[in-house]
C-alpha cells in the first residue's frame, strides 16, 4: 500500500479539525474531511491549495451526518473507494460561552449536548468495527481542557467531562482488539487552536496558548506515529513545543 492509508476527520470545518486534516494531509494520507454541510470545507480546500497544493488530489469532502443511516452510508460508501482507513480523529462542538445552570434554558443544554458529545458516540458505532482490525491504525478523540474544571467553564465543561468518560469507554472496549486493532488515544487539547484567517487579520496573537489551525497541525502526524494507546495526552504550549518542536 502506497502511504499511510485513509484516515477520517470528523469536525473538519473547525478549527481543530481543519488542522487535522492538514496535518495528516502533510503526513501522506488520503483525508475524507467529514462535515455536515459542504460550505464548511471552504476554508480547509483554502488552506490546502495555499500550504500544500500537492496534497489536494487527496483531499475528499464528505457532506453527510454520521448520526443518520444516509450519513453513515454516504461515509462508508467514501471510505470503500480509498486506500484502507488507518486513522479516526473524532472531532465535534463548538466553545459555547453559556449563563448559569439556572439560567441555562432547556433548549441551548439539548443543543450543546447534540453538538459536543453525541456525535463522538455515533463516530465510534460506525467506524469502531473498522479500526478493531486496523493493525498500526489509530482513533483519536479531541476534547477539551474545559472539562478539567466544568463547574468555571460552564455548560460546555459539562459536556467535556461527559465526552472523557465517553473516551475512557472506548478505549476499554478498544483493549479487547488487542494487536489486530488500532491505538485509541483521547487528545486533550489545553490551548487555543484558532482560524488562520483572525490571525493573519491581527485580531489574536499566535503563542504558547494559541495556535494557529496550520500550526496546530503537526500535532496530528505525531500523534498518529507515536500510537499511544489508552492514554490521554494534555496537549498545551510546553507539550506541544515538545511533540513537534
Amino acid at each position: 500500500m502506497a502511504g499511510p492509508g485513509t484516515a477520517v476527520v470528523f469536525g473538519a470545518s473547525g478549527n481543530v479539525g481543519r488542522a487535522a486534516a492538514l496535518g495528516l494531509l502533510t503526513g501522506g494520507y488520503h483525508v475524507l474531511a467529514v462535515a455536515r454541510r459542504s460550505g464548511g470545507l471552504h476554508k480547509l480546500h483554502a488552506l490546502v491549495d495555499a500550504s500544500a497544493s500537492a496534497a489536494a488530489d487527496r483531499l475528499v469532502p464528505v457532506e453527510a451526518d454520521v448520526a443518520t443511516p444516509a450519513g453513515r452510508d454516504a461515509l462508508l460508501a467514501a471510505i470503500d473507494a480509498q486506500p484502507p482507513l488507518t486513522a479516526v480523529v473524532s472531532s465535534f462542538g463548538p466553545w459555547v460561552v453559556t449563563p448559569p445552570m439556572s439560567r441555562t434554558d432547556p433548549e441551548t443544554y439539548a443543543r450543546l449536548w447534540a453538538s459536543n458529545v453525541h456525535p463522538h458516540f455515533h463516530a465510534w458505532r460506525a467506524l469502531a468495527p473498522r479500526l478493531a482490525t486496523a493493525a498500526g491504525g489509530t482513533y483519536t478523540v479531541v476534547t477539551g481542557a474545559a472539562g478539567d474544571a466544568p463547574g468555571k467553564a460552564g455548560l460546555v465543561g459539562v459536556a467535556a467531562s461527559a465526552l472523557f468518560a465517553l473516551t475512557q469507554w472506548a478505549m476499554e472496549e478498544a483493549k479487547g482488539w488487542g494487536a489486530a486493532g488500532a491505538a485509541v488515544t483521547e487528545l486533550r487539547i489545553a490551548l487555543r487552536v484558532e482560524d488562520d484567517g483572525v490571525v493573519d487579520a491581527g485580531d489574536a496573537t499566535e503563542g504558547d496558548d494559541l495556535k494557529r489551525a496550520s500550526t496546530f497541525a503537526a500535532v496530528f502526524p505525531a500523534l498518529a506515529a507515536a500510537k499511544k494507546a489508552g492514554e490521554t495526552v494534555r496537549m498545551d504550549g510546553a507539550a506541544f513545543t515538545k511533540m513537534v518542536g
